[in-house]
């Protein structure tokens, strides 16, 4: 029994040893699948530059087919990151709310409602359940006073 004692004990010992090998190799990898989405967004960033470099007739059709190229890039980063959990903040027209929105300036406005968000200077995010940035915005004070 103490020989059965001891080699259980070892066989233990192992397991952990094993699980925390496993965890460590998780951790180092955690990021491998996002990556490897994200290069088909870097793909397409290279196409559009290509083709922005490629001969056209003139300048205003290069930026025409770089821009269109870049909007194509954005949405399918975009739907990338959607599948992870990551999605947009609404921000503009919202109430002010400190868990999401960072106050940059704030500005007298008669259309838009004091405490609520004026303007975006950067978009927020949320990945699942969290603000992975908070939204970067001006801030209604409401109607500009009289002087």
């Amino acid at each position: 029994t103490r020989d059965r004692l001891m080699r259980l004990a070892a066989e233990f010992e192992n397991y952990k040893k094993r699980m925390e090998r496993e965890r460590s190799r998780l951790l180092k990898y955690a990021g491998e699948n996002i990556l490897r989405d994200l290069l088909a967004t870097v793909d397409n960033i290279d196409r559009a530059v290509e083709q922005g470099s490629a001969a056209a007739d003139d300048d205003s059709r290069k930026l025409v087919a770089m821009l269109e190229g870049l909007a194509l890039t954005r949405k399918g980063l975009m739907a990338t990151m959607e599948r992870y959990g990551v999605k947009p903040l609404a921000s503009v027209g919202q109430q002010f709310n400190p868990d999401e929105h960072d106050a940059m300036v704030m500005e007298p406005s008669d259309e838009v409602p004091a405490n609520h968000v004026l303007q975006e200077f950067a978009r927020g995010y949320r990945f699942k359940d969290r603000v992975l940035r908070h939204a970067r915005v001006v801030v209604s004070s409401g109607p500009a006073q009289a002087s």
